[in-house]
């Protein structure tokens, strides 16, 4: 009998305490299509006491920083209404948002809450740093043939209220490029290009490209920064005109280093032959591993020469037992400009 009436007491609490205390005039808003660049959107909403006794609301919750509630503290007296004024900030969050914006205080239920969405229109310059802003930070050459020469132009725009420098003597460019600089100053408010000469033949890269260079921005107080910048390419061998092509050929596919002591190192070669008529040229070695060091006694073959690619594996602090690498030869054998060869070690810590 006691456990009964416990029973009853307990869903009579729970009843009271769920019973709804407030009602919005509307629970929800969408702001649309709206802009990262246009700054805050507002919306306020008004709701009131449905209960028979006071309420007052004493903080609210919301589930990011991006979202601010500005509500009415004061005790709201049955009847009585109150407002919910919400701010959203869309700088940096492109895309679609849903955000919850709850009451919580003294006299009121779980189902105090509002709903505010919409669809924030990404900046066209998205890439902030400083007063200066870029569309991207991505010179993205694509496929280039080894002897061509392409440029990129990088749009940007001065967000601030003065001049800001491009300084392009001191930009920290990589090997085979050319940075143009169509203005003497980028005005404030205002928006142009850079662009970026990548001269493959210059460069001496092959197969894929990506390197990091930067780009030195000098505000209006004199201060230099610097704007992290990066390269990708693929450069590829031209063969159109090749009558009598070379013809690389590997003594195998895969190389096992062996065992190796973690601290020392081990060497092995790998044997090559041009087996065509036309001189065969070693254009590039990369190894997937900056512990694996790969070079070829020479890197120009005539017909039915020999080299071998010495490789040399230190272990790195951390490798251990089996290990595979791949190592990338890129030549002018129209039939296979790049040669995959795979590479096995068994690192132990001692003999």
């Amino acid at each position: 009998m006691k456990l009964l009436i416990y029973t009853i007491i307990v869903w009579l609490t729970i009843d009271i305490v769920s019973a709804q205390t407030i009602k919005f005039a509307q629970n929800s808003h969408s702001f649309g299509n709206i802009s990262e660049e246009g700054g805050m959107v507002r919306v306020e909403f008004s709701f009131t006491n449905i209960s028979d006794t006071t309420i007052t609301v004493q903080s609210t919750y919301v589930s990011c920083g991006c979202t601010t509630p500005e509500v009415t503290l004061a005790p709201i007296k049955p009847g009585g209404q109150g407002r919910l004024k919400v701010a959203y900030n869309p700088q940096g969050r492109p895309g679609k948002f849903h955000k919850k914006i709850q009451l919580i205080g003294k006299g009121i239920d779980t189902s105090a809450y509002v709903y505010i969405s919409g669809q924030v229109e990404p900046h066209p310059y998205p890439v902030r740093r400083g007063n200066i802003r870029l569309q991207t930070t991505l010179a993205d050459f694509g496929k280039l043939w080894h002897h061509q020469t392409d440029t990129v132009w990088l749009s940007l725009a001065n967000m601030g209220k003065s001049a800001i420098n491009i300084m392009q003597t001191q930009a920290k460019l990589p090997k085979g490029t050319q940075l143009l600089i169509p203005f003497d100053s980028l005005l404030p408010q205002t928006k142009d290009s850079i662009g970026l000469v990548y001269n493959a033949t210059a460069s001496q890269d092959w197969g894929f490209v990506y390197k990091p260079w930067h780009l030195i921005v000098r505000q209006s107080s004199g201060k230099a920064s610097r704007v992290a910048m990066q390269l990708t390419a693929h450069i590829r061998e031209d063969f159109e005109f090749v009558d009598a092509p070379p013809f690389a050929r590997f003594m195998t596919d895969s190389v096992a280093l062996g065992q190796v002591v973690l601290g020392g190192n081990i060497t092995r070669s790998v044997d090559l032959t041009n087996q065509g008529k036309a001189p065969l040229y070693i254009r590039q070695v990369k190894a997937s591993c900056q512990c694996l060091r790969v070079v070829p006694e020479i890197t120009v073959l005539t017909a039915d020469k020999k080299t071998s690619l010495k490789m040399t594996y230190t272990p790195k602090k951390g490798q251990q037992g089996k290990q595979r690498f791949l190592v990338l030869v890129t030549t002018n054998d129209p039939r296979q400009p790049v040669k995959r060869l795979q590479i096995t070690a068994n690192v132990t810590k001692t003999k």
